[in-house]
């Protein structure tokens, strides 16, 4: 019986052309690869396993990019840059499993690579690709060791590694690049106005997680097999018993100090990880007040669980946050649409705290967002940087007296960490209470954070 055209991409080495299809997306513009991977993985007859390493092979494939390219061009006489790209791609994967995925026989890895030149009709050139190949499971290894060079060794652009070498040590230096390969942890925060940690650690133990204690009292690392959007389907997910977020943003409400009867306001909220945690702390420390609306924003008479605004520019985002305050049952978040660049007289020197989590190189999440670093440029950081001062330009003037400024950044640039808060206190005549610079590792991504207080 013939196959048809779905039953023959059941096949191994179809699932590694979806991974194929994926990654030729990567050079072309306006395309992340999440959205690609994403439409890869929705074929309704992949299984799980399937789908997961569909996943796994394209995420290693481009967190790798750098270095793999660098390994085909010392045993091919035609460079990379010169080679057909959908060539290329099959040659990217198939070095990936070769020598990044132990989960893969070498001889699967070349032999499905064959297949796929055969698919798109490229036979001439099977010779050539198997070449490549064959070499480098016989000299792989052995390159990798001579890859001296760290923009090579991590694979991380050259200009990233210059400016890491610039301002940290080279132990710094090497731990960052290092945490930028390989997975990350999955941490989730315990909602504290709706369960105990241990309640929750027990709970989800119950639902087959292995549970592991987190850098804070009532935060968890995740063991299991299970992919991450499995723990979306959870019931203890479902009421709202906790979120995903990395250690280093639970750390804002550290530094942020929120009290009960606080009027907090958050200029930048999506995706809502830090909003949402600060009305669970208030909740928590005010169990018996009442909800308050966005209306009452002028009433001295603040309820015990405070009154958060969270704002953002983007009405997709902000839906999303409107989500998690339901799934939470929190009822001490308003949400709004809003431009934090443009500044609301409506606002000025009502609120307690002013969070101002701003738009950012993302440099310090580098381990989770493994495209970043290849559509990221220098500019762009200058330019992010002019931004954020617009924001906290703004954010100073929503402060009453006494109240503080808490800025953070998912990013480790010296000019959008302290080059950002010496402007704060420098420009804008606030005191420093505060300041954090968390370089990433295997617990918690690079952040930093600062509190001021408006004198």
């Amino acid at each position: 019986m013939t196959k048809t055209k779905r039953q023959d991409e059941r096949g191994c080495h179809n699932l590694r052309l979806i991974a194929v299809r994926a990654l030729e997306a990567m050079d072309e513009p306006g395309f992340m690869n999440k959205e690609r991977v994403r439409e890869a993985l929705s074929a309704p007859d992949l299984t799980s396993r399937e789908r997961g390493f569909i996943k796994s092979l394209v995420s290693t494939t481009i967190e790798r990019k750098i270095t793999i390219d660098w390994l085909i061009n010392q045993v091919s006489v035609k460079r990379t840059g010169k080679m057909k790209p959908v060539i290329l791609c099959i040659l990217r994967i198939s070095v990936c499993q070769l020598l990044f995925m132990d989960s893969v026989p070498a001889r699967a890895a070349i032999s499905e690579a064959l297949k796929i030149v055969s698919i798109m009709k490229m036979d001439g050139l099977k010779g050539f690709v198997n070449g490549i190949l064959r070499r480098l499971e016989r000299e792989g290894e052995d390159l990798l060791k001579k890859a001296n060079d760290p923009s090579i060794a991590f694979s991380m652009p050259e200009w990233i590694v210059g400016l890491l070498e610039k301002r940290f040590t080279h132990e710094e230096t090497f731990s960052v690049l290092h945490s930028s390969l390989g997975a990350r942890p999955l941490t989730i925060r315990t909602n504290i106005s709706a369960i105990s940690p241990a309640a929750l650690k027990e709970r989800l133990e119950k639902e087959g997680l292995k549970v592991l204690p987190g850098l804070h009292e009532y935060t968890f690392r995740i063991s299991s097999e299970r992919v991450e959007n499995s723990l979306f389907q959870l019931p203890s997910f479902t009421e709202g018993l906790f979120s995903v977020q990395d250690e280093s943003s639970v750390s804002v409400a550290d530094v942020a100090g929120y009290d009960r009867g606080m009027r907090i306001l958050d200029l930048c909220a999506a995706p809502g990880g830090k909003c949402c945690h600060a009305a669970e702390i208030l909740s928590y420390k005010g169990k018996n007040g009442a909800s308050l609306g966005r209306s009452d924003l002028n009433n001295p008479e603040i309820p015990e669980n405070g009154m958060i605004l969270a704002r953002d520019r983007n009405r997709t985002k902000l839906g999303k946050i409107k989500e998690n305050i339901d799934r939470l049952r929190l009822d001490n978040i308003e949400t709004e649409i809003f431009d934090a660049t443009a500044f609301d007289p409506s606002l000025e020197g009502a609120w307690d705290r002013v969070i101002a989590d701003l738009p950012c190189s993302g440099l310090g999440d580098l381990g989770r967002k493994n495209d970043l670093k290849y559509r990221i440029k220098y500019e762009d950081i200058e330019e992010l940087a002019k931004v954020q001062r617009m924001i906290l330009n703004n954010a100073v003037r929503y402060l009453k007296k006494g109240g503080r400024l808490i800025y953070s950044v998912c990013t480790i640039t010296e000019e959008e960490t302290t080059g950002q808060s010496e402007y704060i206190e420098r420009e804008l005549d606030l005191r420093k209470i505060e300041e954090r610079l968390i370089l990433p590792d295997e617990r918690q991504d690079g952040f930093f954070i600062a509190s001021f207080e408006k004198l």
